[in-house]
């Protein structure tokens, strides 16, 4: 292979790399499961969240879910924090007394 071709094939190689690491690592979520006391739940105009028992902000993205979640009875819950947002989002809930499994 020429000389010539080996400096850019190397720079793309690098800036690819650069690109989907910075990518990966902003949007990796950090997943938690717990099982909690709803406390609080609020909305603004275009989001709603959560307040657990442990004061942890949990944002819900899907409004019919939001709606269906009650203040003071407690849930088994999946949430992710976002790095790029800095916000921790409900990925699924599930009542504490679901078939009387938890």
């Amino acid at each position: 292979m020429n000389k010539r071709l080996y400096i850019p094939i190397l720079l793309i190689a690098i800036v690819g790399i650069v690109l989907v690491s910075t990518m990966a690592s902003s949007y990796t979520p950090e997943s938690t499961t717990s099982n909690l006391l709803v406390i609080e739940k609020d909305k603004s105009d275009d989001e709603q969240w959560i307040i657990l028992e442990n004061n942890v902000t949990v944002y819900v993205k899907d409004h019919n879910t939001w709606v269906l979640i009650e203040e003071n009875h407690k849930y088994t819950l999946i949430y992710d924090f976002h790095k790029s947002t800095k916000k921790y989002y409900l990925r699924t809930i599930i009542p504490s007394d679901y078939k009387e499994q938890f």
